[in-house]
């Protein structure tokens, strides 16, 4: 039961944090904001509570303020949920960028080094190239011009080499590739899906996750046994009862008759006082 509370905890934060976030990115200056993110928080905080409070409600047989309470939890489920999902795209999308970026170098690096290397197998290949003695001793002023090509060549393939060594070569976007491959779906059907599926997930834990623990922990208390109830009911027998009722009939009728007696007397008594 505790980890159900806290995974239905943790699913509130991270609703809390992708709205707020959300609308802090879309505040402009600070006092916009700060108001986004209020506006945010508020509407995640009603979308939190309104099931348990509409529960409670109903168990007391408010039955219109219940059902007012589930009316304003959809729209609210609804704001919470687009701005989680706009908060992953977001994520999504700088990372994107990012990986897109690399691979354009990666690419250009790999094109670079391609055509470098082509150019020297051109080069070993040419008759100057022979008659140069593979440009290590040019005469003519034709073999020092091919040899500076050659040179140059060189200079942007190991050029090309480092940075195919220093750029990390990642893809964009894997695991809607291998969807799309696997599925033969589009494209931007995938990465709709793959942003707004865990979003409504967590929004879903985070509301019908509370309502749940809310209500396992408002249940009826536990019914008592029925050894407890017999007690309660048939008391225990203590010793002063059980010797009363073991004493002989003529000593208890004695002691009510002496009982008897003892009572004219006392009543002048107090009579006398009054």
């Amino acid at each position: 039961m505790i980890f159900a509370r806290l995974a239905v905890y943790g699913a509130i934060a991270c609703t809390l944090w992708f709205n707020g976030s959300y609308a802090w990115s879309k505040g402009g200056a600070l006092p916009h904001q700060l108001s986004m993110v209020a506006l945010a928080i508020t509407i995640d905080l009603c979308k939190c509570g309104f099931l348990p409070a509409a529960s409670r409600l109903w168990g007391d047989r408010s039955y219109l303020p219940a059902f007012l309470l589930v009316v304003l939890w959809l729209p609210a489920l609804a704001y919470s949920t687009f701005a989680g999902y706009a908060s992953i795209t977001t994520n999504r999308a700088a990372t994107s960028s990012a990986d897109q970026t690399r691979a354009d170098r990666y690419s250009r690096a790999q094109a670079d080094y391609d055509q470098a290397s082509e150019s020297l197998t051109t080069a070993t290949a040419s008759p100057m190239w022979k008659r140069s003695d593979a440009c290590t001793d040019p005469r003519s002023r034709r073999e020092r011009s091919f040899c500076q090509s050659v040179s140059d060549a060189r200079k942007r393939q190991l050029e090309a080499s480092r940075q195919l060594d220093t750029v990390i070569h990642v893809a964009v976007d894997p695991e809607v590739t291998v969807l799309s491959e696997t599925f033969t779906w589009p494209r931007h059907v995938l990465s709709l899906t793959v942003a707004l599926w865990p979003a409504l997930l967590l929004e879903l834990v985070a509301s019908l996750g509370l309502y749940a623990v809310y209500r396992l922990r408002s249940g009826k208390a536990p019914e008592r046994s029925s050894e407890t109830v017999s007690r309660t009911v048939h008391p225990k027998p203590t010793k002063q009862s059980e010797s009363a009722a073991m004493k002989p009939a003529g000593q208890s009728n004695r002691k009510s008759s002496a009982e008897g007696q003892a009572a004219p007397n006392t009543l002048p008594a107090l009579t006398w006082r009054r």
